[in-house]
C-alpha cells in the first residue's frame, strides 16, 4: 500500500441529508435566498456570517421551509 492510498482511505465524505428547494423567499435578498438553499440541501450544516448580514432571517427561513 502506497502512501497515498493510505491517504484516500483515510478520507472522509459527508453525503448531503437535505432536500433542493427552488422557492425564492421576497424578504431576503438574492444572496440570502442561495445561503438558504444551500444550507436545505446539506441538511446539516453551520451558517458563519459577520455582523449585519441577517443571521435571524436566515435562520428563521430555513427552519420555516424544513417543516
Amino acid at each position: 500500500m502506497t502512501y497515498e492510498d493510505f491517504l484516500k482511505k483515510k478520507k472522509i465524505t459527508i453525503e448531503p441529508s437535505g432536500f433542493d428547494c427552488t422557492e425564492r423567499n421576497p424578504a431576503l435578498f438574492g444572496w440570502q435566498n442561495d445561503v438558504v438553499r444551500w444550507a436545505l440541501r446539506k441538511g446539516k450544516c453551520a451558517i458563519f456570517s459577520d455582523c449585519g448580514t441577517g443571521k435571524t432571517r436566515l435562520l428563521l427561513a430555513v427552519g420555516a421551509e424544513s417543516t
